[in-house]
């Protein structure tokens, strides 16, 4: 079979691919985390709140008390994430950012698409993680 239109030009364009999959990735799972955070922090009111019905049980109390400590716990680790998890998001972008770099000079329709692609993937990663945009301002 022979060897489709620019069948080079797509080897070289897959590290851009890869890094926009990558990156699509990485602001999927930086989301997840916030959505987590926002779960445990409904259920930490939820406990605190049946926790003030259960004054006359000490047993459930002691239960609920243990639990709330735990839904804390979880909290303060997801938590703990969210930083690390922009770090991630933040290199992904700088790393697309200098492959678009090395390919603007080559001029194709397969590197135009494969460059479109990159630039509304970091758009995007910078709406969606807003730590992105503030530090650095594209001109």
């Amino acid at each position: 079979m022979p060897a489709a239109p620019g069948g080079t030009q797509t080897s070289r364009l897959h590290p851009i691919l890869k890094a926009v999959s990558s990156l699509n990735r990485l602001v999927a799972d930086e989301a997840s985390y916030h959505a987590e955070l926002q779960e445990r922090h409904e259920q930490i009111l939820k406990r605190e709140k049946l926790l003030e019905t259960l004054k006359e049980d000490p047993e459930e109390e002691g239960n609920s008390l243990w639990m709330l400590k735990q839904e804390r716990m979880a909290y303060d680790e997801t938590k703990r994430m969210l930083p690390k998890m922009e770090q991630l998001v933040r290199e992904a972008v700088e790393r697309l950012e200098g492959l678009m770099q090395e390919e603007r000079g080559k001029e194709n329709d397969a590197n135009e698409t494969a460059l479109h692609e990159a630039a509304e993937a970091i758009q995007k990663a910078k709406q969606a993680v807003p730590a992105l945009a503030g530090p650095r301002s594209e001109a």
